[in-house]
């Protein structure tokens, strides 16, 4: 009885380590499709923890999950003044600059299109944005302070503003991220 107990056990526990070996060559594999997308790779540490940061290089984009406001600070990653009332928004891995529709998931109808100009969240509950208090205005969502939303990057829109050295003044218009005033 002790022997078939212990073949058991060793057994099962083989069969744990193999499994813990496969899992770890699948997150080894994942690990490095991950690298080769990546433009850039750095590390934020704040208040939240430490957050490893992986900068994509494509403009294809779209992506639903949890937004969130700021309306105070200084400079953007850009180098930029932060202004609230300026449609623009910080993401932790689109390349900067560019330009992305982000729609509100419970009415679809309510959608604002924001200059990523600014690195964030970096907060542990993950969120996938964080917009300027203009952006969060215009989709409603200041009273809540989150809210769920698609994120889309606006591929066209986000080259032309990579083309213009990041002003997105085009023909003499006003920029389309300067207009909302409440």
């Amino acid at each position: 009885m002790k022997k078939l107990l212990i073949t058991t056990t060793l057994v099962l526990l083989s069969s744990c380590t193999n499994e813990k070996i496969e899992l770890k060559k699948t997150i080894e594999k994942k690990e490095i499709e991950i690298q080769k997308k990546c433009a850039t790779r750095y590390s934020i540490k704040n208040s939240h923890g430490i957050f490893k940061v992986c900068t994509i290089k494509t403009y294809k984009f779209n992506k639903v999950g949890i937004a969130s406001y700021y309306s105070s600070g200084r400079q953007t990653a850009t180098t930029e003044r932060f202004l609230k009332h300026n449609l623009t928004a910080a993401h932790p891995y689109l390349p900067i600059p560019c330009v992305a529709e982000v729609t509100l998931i419970e009415n679809p109808l309510k959608k604002v299109i924001v200059k990523i100009n600014d690195r964030g969240p970096f907060t542990a509950d993950k969120r996938l944005i964080d917009l300027s208090w203009g952006a969060a205005h215009k989709l409603g969502i200041i009273k809540e302070g989150l809210a769920k939303v698609r994120v889309r990057v606006l591929e066209k829109e986000s080259k032309s503003l990579k083309e213009n050295g990041g002003k997105t003044v085009w023909k003499g218009e006003k920029p389309f991220y300067k207009a909302y005033k409440p």
